[in-house]
C-alpha cells in the first residue's frame, strides 16, 4: 500500500471493502499523516501546520466513529 496520503484516500473511496478493510485504510491514512505531520512541523508555516493538525483531528475522529459502529455491529456466528 502506498504511504501517500492521497493515494491512499482514493483506494479508500474507490473500495467498497468490509468495515475492518475501511478501519485498516483509515488507519493507513492515519499513519502517512503523522509522518507528513513531523515534516510539517518542522518546516511547514504556521498555516500547514494548523490545517494538519485539523486534518488529524478528523481522521481521529473517523477512527472513533468506525470503532463504535464495528462494536455496534452483531456477532457474526
Amino acid at each position: 500500500m502506498s504511504s501517500n496520503p492521497v493515494l491512499i484516500a482514493h483506494d479508500l473511496m474507490r473500495n467498497e471493502g468490509g468495515a475492518m478493510e475501511v478501519c485498516e485504510q483509515i488507519e493507513a491514512i492515519a499513519n502517512a499523516c503523522l509522518e507528513a505531520n513531523e515534516v510539517i512541523e518542522r518546516h511547514g508555516t504556521p498555516e500547514m501546520q494548523t490545517l494538519m493538525r485539523l486534518l488529524l483531528f478528523q481522521i481521529g475522529q473517523e477512527i472513533a466513529r468506525q470503532q463504535v459502529a464495528v462494536q455496534e455491529e452483531p456477532d457474526r456466528a
